[in-house]
């Protein structure tokens, strides 16, 4: 609409001069000059182009979790401990050929020869950064142990990128989860217990053998029922906490004799240990340490002496 309107005011003012003047002005004759109208012209259709993976690993963050990162004695889930780890780009320095002389040996004429051998050097890193958040606190934050340090690998053929990268990736991670579960984790560990009872052919030592049978059926079912053995341990405990209450180590003639003594000491060691009882465990390794004890005797007390240090530091998170 303006440039009719302006078109209109042109040509009334130039119809308004003289015969002279519009000759003059021919040439600048007032035109009415519409815009064209603007036309939508289509993107270009997007071209499919294929994309050389071959020297790229596409990792899974999912599947890279549940093969390779478990911490012993805990489970998936909300509100526990996050663990996140980014791995940098890789990073490697171009293989490096030199020659090198081999020393050989012919078997067969006992003679010893050189040969010159290809051989390349290959420096490579991939920085990897652990965090571990509990809650809002954070545990460790940073790039994990040497990660961030070149390593050199020294082949005998030009090795690639990926046969580096790959198994880079595997071991780091093993690394890492083995960091986890010995910093945080509750590894399940075999011991084998051994149970020391009196041969009991004329009842006597019933109450012994008594003690023994809920301390078996106790270690059985540690693994499926923790807390029904927890309650047949404590009952083999009480009993022979009442046995060695009458425990003479001078008279050999006693019913609860030192040799009787030693070996109650002993499971009782053990059975206090593992219900994390560690007050009655220390009291009993002080007891067994005052007696005349054989060298099996020694070695039987230092073995448990470890096993407590490292139950106790567990049970109490140090």
């Amino acid at each position: 609409m303006a440039a009719k309107e302006k078109y209109k005011l042109e040509s009334d003012e130039f119809n308004k001069m003289s015969k002279l003047e519009k000759l003059l002005l021919e040439d600048k004759r007032p035109e009415l000059k519409i815009p064209q109208r603007p036309t939508f012209v289509y993107p270009p259709q997007p071209q499919v182009e294929s994309i050389n993976t071959s020297e790229t690993i596409i990792l899974d963050p999912e599947v890279l979790a549940k093969n390779y990162i478990h911490i012993d004695g805990f489970a998936d889930g909300p509100g526990g401990m996050r663990i996140k780890i980014d791995f940098k780009p890789f990073e490697w320095v171009d293989p490096v050929a030199s020659i090198v002389s081999v020393d050989n040996y012919n078997p067969q004429t006992r003679e010893k020869f050189t040969t010159k051998q290809t051989q390349y050097i290959t420096k490579y890193r991939m920085p990897t950064n652990v965090e571990i958040k509990l809650g809002n606190e954070i545990l460790k934050s940073g790039i994990y142990g040497e990660t961030g340090t070149y390593e050199v690998l020294t082949t005998n053929s030009k090795p690639n990128r990926l046969s580096i990268e790959r198994p880079l990736v595997e071991k780091t991670l093993g690394y890492i989860n083995n960091y986890l579960n010995q910093t945080y984790g509750y590894p399940k560990v075999t011991r084998n217990v051994v149970l020391f009872y009196v041969k009991n052919k004329k009842g006597e030592y019933d109450d012994i053998e008594k003690a023994k049978d809920f301390a078996v059926s106790g270690y059985k079912n540690y693994t499926v029922n923790t807390e029904e053995a927890v309650k047949d341990i404590d009952n083999a405990i009480a009993m022979w906490e009442k046995t060695i209450a009458e425990v003479n180590y001078d008279d050999s003639k006693a019913r609860v004799d030192e040799k009787v003594g030693i070996a109650l000491l002993k499971n009782l060691i053990f059975a206090t240990i593992v219900t994390n009882d560690f007050d009655k465990a220390d009291k009993y390794m002080g007891d067994l340490r005052k007696l005349r004890l054989s060298y099996e005797d020694k070695q039987f007390l230092q073995s448990h002496e470890n096993i407590y240090t490292d139950l106790k530091a567990r049970f109490s998170g140090n």
